[in-house]
Parts: structure tokens; C-alpha cells; sequence
């Protein structure tokens, strides 16, 4: 890409200088394409009818001779030098953004807290290695809710938000006929990067690494749509998960109905799914922080 943008660059000030170097011919007008950059820069196409009539004063001995002459270059040089403002900004702008769209590794590392920071807000009695290993099996069956299609299935390890944001996002797919493939997750490393108590609430970032297929395909034929279905991508996310001790939620916040047992419950009169306050730790932001 890069690449591509400085040939193009060359070319336009070649041309600038070849424009500004040489008298302008009779008849010639201007007839120029820059390409598939419309999108960029706008229409580029220009030709004698934009200009006015090639039998406007242009003298058969060539040189710049008139008033015509002289418009006719100065317009070409703003255009010139629009476009090369244009594609410097572009290119700069790009490079700038690709360059802090990601976080570094050894950057998502430091955030690790100390294990004895971890056990001082979080007591004796927590287990990290087994709160790891709940973290990425309620991330790869989440996942494989999302490659099936079945979210519903674990409606009890998301947040209302990410729920409903999942089931939009999956729609869209099943519109498309095209499906999520996510294979062969496994897990690298995981460890906490913040915790927050307030009250009954408590909440904790995890930084947590994997490695899996990531592709879609259209689902009748099974093509590979985007992605590469052979290629190992290496995952760096931030996840949030959210606990309380108050689960005694008993009725519907919107009719008011009787609600069923369990963490997740849909109220059997408005329909509405309620997400109950849990003991157990529900997935409420997942945001991705590298891939690799």
C-alpha cells in the first residue's frame, strides 16, 4: 500500500512538472484519469468540454500565449497541488493509525496486577488458576454459541448489552447466508489487569490470550468468504466480568410478573429476558488489544 501511494505521488508530480516544462498544444485540452482514486480525490476527469472550446485562442505554434493559456495552467497546478495535499494527508493520517490502532504485547503484559495485589482485594480464599480457566471456557463456549448460531445458550454469561448486540450482529450473518467459523481455540495465558469492588458489585479486567482459526463462509456451500481458514490467528483481548451477591430477583422489572428459577429468565407474560444479579461472573465488555 505504501508503495502504491508514493508511485502514484511520483506520477502526479511528474506530470505537474512535465505540465508546467512544456507550451501547451493546440487543440489538445485536457483529457486526464487518475485512475481508481475517485474515491479519494473526487472525479478526475477532464476534458476540453470543461474547459471551453479548443478553437478558444490557442495558437498552432504552441507556447503559452494567452490569458486561456495561463487560466488553464494555474487551474491544473491547484488541482496538482490539491491532490498532493490530499494524498500526503491521507497516507500520514493512515500510517499514524494503523501504527496506533493496536496495543503492543509487551504492552498488554505490563498491565498484569501483582498476584499478591490480586489476593490482597480479592482474599485468601480466591482461586487465579481456576478464575483463568473459568475466564476462557466461558469465552470459548461463548464463542461456539456465536459459530452455531445458539447465543441463547449462554444468555446467563453475558450482559443484557452484549446479548442484544450478538444477536443483531448475527442476524446480519444469517441475512448474508454466511456464517462465524471459529476453530481450534486454545489457550495461551490469561491474568487479571484490574479489579473494582463497590458495594455488592465487583468487577475485574482480564487480559486473555488465545489462538484459534477465525473465518467466514457462505453456509450452503461452505467458501470461504473472508479470512483464512488455515491460518493460526493469535488473540490478545480485554474482557470485563461483572459479579454481585445479591441474586434475589423474584419479579419482572417490566410487568411485574413472577419470574422462573435461574440466572437467566425470560418473563413468561411480556417476554422480556432479565439477566438475574449472580454470584457467578458475567461477561459485560470484550474488546479486542492485538492480533497477531
Amino acid at each position: 500500500m505504501k508503495r502504491n501511494k508514493l508511485l502514484i505521488l511520483a506520477l502526479i508530480l511528474t506530470s505537474f512538472l512535465f505540465f508546467i516544462s512544456f507550451p501547451v498544444k493546440a487543440d489538445s485540452g485536457f483529457d486526464s484519469d487518475f485512475g481508481s482514486s475517485s474515491s479519494d480525490f473526487g472525479s478526475s476527469d477532464y476534458s476540453s468540454s470543461d474547459f471551453g472550446s479548443s478553437d478558444s485562442g490557442y495558437s498552432s505554434s504552441g507556447g503559452i500565449n494567452s490569458v486561456s493559456d495561463f487560466i488553464i495552467i494555474i487551474i491544473f497546478s491547484i488541482i496538482m497541488f490539491y491532490v498532493f495535499f490530499r494524498l500526503v494527508f491521507n497516507f500520514s493520517s493512515s500510517s499514524s493509525s494503523n501504527s496506533n490502532s493496536k496495543m503492543l504485547a509487551s504492552e498488554i503484559l505490563s498491565l498484569k496486577l501483582p498476584d499478591e495485589e490480586v489476593i490482597k482485594q480479592l482474599g485468601e480464599k480466591f482461586n487465579y488458576e481456576e478464575f483463568k480457566q473459568l475466564v476462557f471456557d466461558n469465552y470459548k463456549k461463548i464463542q461456539l454459541a456465536w459459530q452455531e448460531n445458539t447465543i441463547e445458550d449462554v444468555r446467563d454469561l453475558l450482559s443484557d448489552t452484549i446479548f442484544n448486540t450478538y444477536k443483531t450482529q448475527l442476524l446480519t450473518l444469517s441475512n448474508k447466508n454466511q456464517k462465524n467459523m471459529m476453530e481450534d481455540i486454545k489457550y495461551q495465558d490469561a491474568f487479571i489487569t484490574k479489579i473494582q469492588k463497590e458495594g455488592i458489585k465487583e468487577e475485574i479486567e482480564v487480559s486473555l490470550i488465545v489462538t484459534c482459526r477465525d473465518y467466514i463462509i457462505n453456509k450452503d456451500t461452505n467458501q470461504v468468504l473472508r479470512g483464512d481458514k488455515n491460518k493460526i490467528n493469535k488473540y490478545y483481548y480485554k474482557l470485563t466480568f461483572e459479579k454481585t451477591s445479591d441474586s434475589d430477583i423474584k419479579y419482572c422489572p417490566n410487568c411485574g410478573a413472577k419470574l422462573p428459577k435461574g440466572n437467566s429468565a425470560k418473563c413468561e407474560y411480556c417476554k422480556s429476558i432479565i439477566v438475574k444479579k449472580t454470584n457467578n461472573y458475567i461477561l459485560t465488555d470484550k474488546k479486542m488489544l492485538r492480533q497477531e
